[in-house]
């Protein structure tokens, strides 16, 4: 966006949020400094715009992180039960029965993080819509991945729940 300082000045403090928004989505420093206003709503709504990226930020990375340690786990069982079986491995010995169990209870905790996961991005996707920001420019500000090419996934109610608590008083305008 390459706008003369007069129609800066003219931006609503929303309008003027969502455009430092896609500048820093675009790494574009010029243009965010451009856009920080001296008058008070805009730079609350810039700041508040900033406390929500962090907790985008905080939220993902949590629930992201508790996803690959499911992950892992599962993972890590399921190649044992498939390395012992193709070994030759009795397969309704107690130690392999035990493991499976262990497998069994990896990935439902796997879907339970899976949940966490999907209720926190759709928090995110709910707080950018209802503030007008682009969901692209919200995840690329914080160099995240597009949360389009996840697929349909079912979002923990409990989580959702707390996720929309954090963004609920974070408004731009």
């Amino acid at each position: 966006m390459n706008l003369r300082p007069t129609l800066y000045e003219a931006l609503p403090p929303k309008a003027r949020a969502r455009a430092w928004l896609a500048a820093l989505a675009r790494r574009d420093e010029a243009e965010m400094l451009r856009l920080v206003t001296p008058d008070r709503a805009g730079r609350r709504a810039i700041l508040t715009l900033g406390q929500g990226l962090e907790a985008v930020n905080v939220s993902t990375l949590s629930a992201s992180s508790a996803l690959w340690q499911a992950a892992a786990w599962w993972t890590a069982r399921e190649a044992w039960l498939e390395g012992y079986a193709a070994a030759g491995g009795d397969v309704t010995a107690p130690e392999y029965e035990e493991r499976a169990r262990a497998a069994d209870a990896a990935l439902a905790r796997l879907r339970a993080r899976d949940s966490e996961h999907a209720a926190v991005r759709q928090a995110v996707a709910e707080w950018a819509e209802r503030e007008g920001l682009a969901l692209a420019d919200v995840y690329g500000a914080l160099s995240l991945s597009d949360p389009e090419g996840f697929g349909e996934r079912v979002a923990d109610p409990e989580t959702l729940q707390a996720a929309r608590r954090t963004f609920e008083p974070l408004r731009t305008g």
